[in-house]
């Protein structure tokens, strides 16, 4: 599964190349160009289109075309407008979140989220009871942001 609100996924990518073999699903935005959107479809990709453009909107609807397809659990792997637009969007469960023992700086360091963010450190994300593991030189904290729905973890 592929967000992609542009339908950009290049034709001659590894993923399209192995769609007749390994399902592959690109998660598209409403303003997606018809013609990629096709073009996708023919080179045997399967193409859900939101009616929203990108952000949250998109990608809850994205989430949402998921279940339609019985798809309950994903893991997301993305960069920082992804992640942003997610936590923002009130739409992860569980964060597994990867922190190197490295400082990066300056104005123009790159983010691990973006987006709108919490004003306050009161209100921004935290995981309850986080469990963390070494990974190497690594350190992984995971841990569920939202109960389990009728559930009490």
């Amino acid at each position: 599964m592929v967000f992609d609100p542009h339908a950009r996924l290049p034709l001659e990518s590894a993923l399209v190349a192995s769609a007749g073999d390994i399902p592959v699903v690109v998660l598209a935005g409403a303003l997606a160009a018809p013609d990629r959107v096709d073009a996708l479809r023919a080179a045997g990709v399967d193409v859900e289109v939101a009616v929203a453009d990108h952000g949250a909107g998109y990608l809850a609807q994205s989430l949402d075309a998921l279940g339609r397809r019985e798809i309950q659990s994903i893991l997301v792997e993305g960069g920082p407008t992804v992640a942003g637009a997610l936590l923002e969007g009130g739409l992860v469960d569980v964060l597994a979140w990867v922190v190197a023992p490295i400082v990066i700086g300056g104005d123009g360091a790159p983010a691990a989220v973006r987006g709108v963010g919490a004003d306050e450190i009161a209100d921004a994300a935290r995981i309850p009871s986080p469990r963390v593991e070494r990974l190497g030189d690594d350190v992984l904290v995971i841990g569920r942001l939202r109960p389990v729905p009728g559930g009490t973890a």
